[in-house]
Formats: C-alpha cells, sequence, structure tokens
C-alpha cells in the first residue's frame, strides 16, 4: 500500500492498517485521528505537520522519521522505535511513551506535558529542552 491509498481507505472509514509498510512514504499533513498503526514500519518516513491525535503506534518503527510540528496529543507510541526520529515542536501531550526507544531523537521545542515516558530509553545523542529531566519523567539512559 502506498501513501495515497491509506489516505483514500482512511477517507472511507478504515481505521486498521496495522503492520503497514510505509518506510520512507511521504505522509506531511495526514490526518489519521484514532487510527491503529501497530507495529508499522514508517522507518524514515515525512510526518511533518500531520495530525496523529490518539493513534496507536504500539510497537511501530519510526525511526528516523520526521515528526516535526506534528500532532501526537494522546497517541499511544508504547514500545516503538523513535531512534534518531526528528520531533521538533511536536505535541506529545498526554502521549503514551513506555518502554519506547528514543535514542538519539531531536525533542527539542516538543510539548511534553503529561506524556508517560515510564521505562522509555535514551542515550547521550538524544535532545531535549535544557528544562526537560528524562530521569525524572521515568526514562532510563543507556550506552
Amino acid at each position: 500500500m502506498n501513501s495515497e491509498d491509506l489516505k483514500q481507505k482512511y477517507r472511507r472509514g478504515k481505521k486498521d492498517f496495522d503492520g503497514i509498510n510505509l518506510s520512507e512514504a511521504n505522509l506531511d499533513g495526514i490526518e489519521l485521528t484514532r487510527a491503529s498503526l501497530k507495529g508499522a514500519n514508517l522507518k524514515q518516513a515525512s510526518l511533518v505537520a500531520s495530525y496523529l491525535a490518539k493513534v496507536d503506534l504500539t510497537g511501530a518503527n519510526l525511526a528516523g522519521a520526521y515528526l516535526n510540528q506534528a500532532n501526537l496529543v494522546g497517541a499511544n507510541l508504547s514500545g516503538a522505535s523513535l531512534k534518531e526520529t526528528y520531533l521538533m515542536g511536536a505535541i506529545l501531550l498526554e502521549a503514551i511513551l513506555v518502554k519506547a526507544d528514543l535514542s538519539g531523537a531531536i525533542l527539542v521545542g516538543a510539548n511534553l506535558f503529561r506524556a508517560d515516558f515510564k521505562g522509555a530509553c535514551y542515550d547521550e545523542n538524544t535532545q531535549f529542552d535544557n528544562d526537560f529531566d528524562p530521569i525524572k519523567a521515568g526514562m532510563l539512559k543507556i550506552g
């Protein structure tokens, strides 16, 4: 399935896209509210300024993806790979990132208010705003 097929199916009411492979796809500005993308492969996909509120991305591969300015309010990213993912200015308000891998992710300017980071991993290359304390947020430093 390509990005246009995904958009058309979503517009027709389909919400379950579990396991979909859209690595390197351009999905900038896409709206997938409340869709299920469990285990999806979105490695290096571009989702800039996308609306992904309440999307289930449990176990998804978002490594190297571009999610700058994306709305991920209430999204479930439990166990997702967000290695080296660009999340600058993303809205992660109340997002669930339990046991997510944020190694090398760029979260500068992201809204992380009330996000759940219990057991999420980060490394020395992960970039947060200066006032964010990953240890207090329940994150684990690796490497």
